[in-house]
């Protein structure tokens, strides 16, 4: 999983969305209740303008945490607040 995921953040990072939400979705099934890939694809999803599956992952995302305190790293929570207003729930964390 933690491979799967650093190389879907720097896919990400470099802009290659595709090749990034193949990575994350091939870490899932080694670690399903880690809460940030489902994050981080929801972002490359939504770049690429897939709202549908952006927002079931922001939606399994809350889920996982939950009431948890959630400390989001600052680059990463500079891509949610550039999310559009339906996804404001993340903002909000």
């Amino acid at each position: 999983m933690v491979t799967q995921y650093n190389l879907g953040w720097v896919l990400f990072e470099l802009n290659r969305f595709e090749e990034a939400i193949e990575a994350f979705s091939k870490g899932i099934p080694q670690q399903p209740n880690y809460p940030f890939v489902y994050l981080r694809r929801g972002l490359a999803y939504l770049k690429q303008g897939d709202t549908k599956n952006a927002r079931q992952d922001f939606d399994e995302f809350i889920a996982l945490v939950g009431d948890q305190q959630v400390n989001i790293p600052a680059e990463l929570k500079e891509e949610l607040d550039k999310l559009p207003p339906e996804f404001s729930a993340l903002q909000n964390l």
